[in-house]
This record gives C-alpha cells, structure tokens and sequence, in this order.
C-alpha cells in the first residue's frame, strides 16, 4: 500500500538531503539575503554578551532575531512546497509572524538566562554547590526545548498551534521520526565543526539551516498523517468485516 507520504512526494520522502539541496540551490540568492538580515538581527544581542551585559543577551536576541528567524522558517516551509517566494514575501512574513517568533524565542532565552546567571554565581562562589542541582535541571530543560524547537517555528508559523499545545506537538514530532532527529542533531554537529574551523561560515548558513527544518518537519507531519489514515482505514476494515460476518 502507498503512504500518504509517498502519495505526496515519494521523491522528496526517499531522498531528505537531495529535496533540501534543491531547495537551497534553486533559492540561493534569497537565502543569502536572509542570512544578512538575520546577521543585523543578531548584532545586539552579541554586542551585549561580548560586552559585558551577557545576562541581557539571550531576551535581547528573542526580541531582534526571534521574529527575523520565524519570517525565515515561514519563508522556507513555503519553499520545500514549491511556492514562488521573493524578499518581499520574506518581508511579509516576518511583520505577519513577528509576535509569534517573540513568543517562541523567548522560553529559551529564558532558560539559558537562567543558566548565564547560575554559571556566574558559581564562578563568584564555587563553594555553593547546591547550585549545580538547578544548573542541571535548566539544562535539562534547554535540551527538551531546543529538540521541540527544530519544528517549534515551523508549527508556529506554518502550522498556527499555540502555547503547551505548540511544545507537545513539537516533541511528539522529534520522537515520531528519531532518524530525522538524529540526522538533524548530526547536521548541527558537523557544521558546528566547520564554524569552528572556517568562523565565516557562519554568516550563510542559518537560512540553508532553516530549509532543512522546514522539509524535515513536513516529512515528519506527513508519515504521522500517514500513520492516522491507516489506523483510520484498519479500524474502518474490522468495523465492516465485523458487522460483515454477523449478516
């Protein structure tokens, strides 16, 4: 039986990496464009950390780079499905989903506050160790946080869910496809050692980035709707051949 997701795109679900570098190439010069407005949106934000004032940055970035990144997810989602987007369109998406981008950013901006803060609390005084219990449980939590947000924006924008709904929704997809997540997780691993090696990078890749979790989350949402209509179809199948072999 086909799935849903072969009935969609079969290309695009058995070749991820060849449906993304399509994308970026067919949208390179708009890609690029965005990755400058994102480097603008973040000089704030790295202007406080290497100043001084690191304990600001992280609420800094969600309000200058929150909504720039959620007008480029929105922006991407639009691309993995063939659509026509131009800077314009970019710029709408951007006005469109600035508070939702604002939202999202900013639960962990807070926790990596949380996190700054504890850190230099124990750099003041390293003989409170009961701090190391809190430090844990934020990481903890900043981990559970940036997994859901690999398809936070993209369900946020794209996919209009809100508030806990949003959060659940998003680990439901990181566990639905765990290759997808792993390979996603190995991805972030590997061009992290690239920035390291050539710092440069890191000004052209967050837009490329935002393609990927855009066609990866898609891929996701269709295998989980995939999955609903053949329970849908089972159920349906023993319903009939029940009230079949009572006739």
């Amino acid at each position: 039986m086909r799935t849903v997701v072969e009935e969609r795109d079969a290309e695009h679900t058995s070749k991820l990496p060849v449906w993304v570098g399509k994308t970026i190439w067919s949208n390179l010069p708009l890609l690029l464009a965005m990755d400058a407005v994102l480097f603008v949106g973040a000089v704030p934000a790295v202007t406080l950390f290497f100043g001084g004032s690191f304990l600001l940055a992280p609420l800094v970035g969600a309000l200058t780079l929150g909504p720039l990144w959620a007008g480029t997810v929105a922006s991407t989602d639009r691309m993995i499905r063939d659509e026509i987007v131009s800077l314009r369109t970019f710029a709408k998406m951007v006005r469109y989903h600035a508070g939702r981008g604002v939202r999202v950013s900013v639960i962990p901006a807070i926790v990596i506050t949380a996190i700054l803060g504890t850190l230099a609390i124990l750099e003041a005084r390293p003989d409170v160790r009961w701090l190391f219990i809190p430090l844990f449980v934020d990481a903890s939590v900043l981990i559970l946080v940036l997994l859901a947000g690999f398809s936070a924006v993209s369900l946020v924008t794209t996919g209009g869910l809100k508030g806990w709904t949003l959060w659940r929704t998003s680990l439901q997809v990181v566990a639905a496809d765990p290759m997808i997540t792993l390979g996603t997780m190995a991805l972030l691993v590997l061009l992290g050692l690239l920035v390291s090696q050539v710092p440069g990078l890191l000004l052209l890749l967050p837009a490329p980035l935002a393609v990927h979790l855009s066609a990866s989350t898609r891929l996701t949402v269709w295998r989980q709707e995939d999955e609903a209509k053949n329970e849908r179809h089972a159920f349906l199948g023993r319903h009939h051949n029940e009230h079949g072999g009572r006739r």
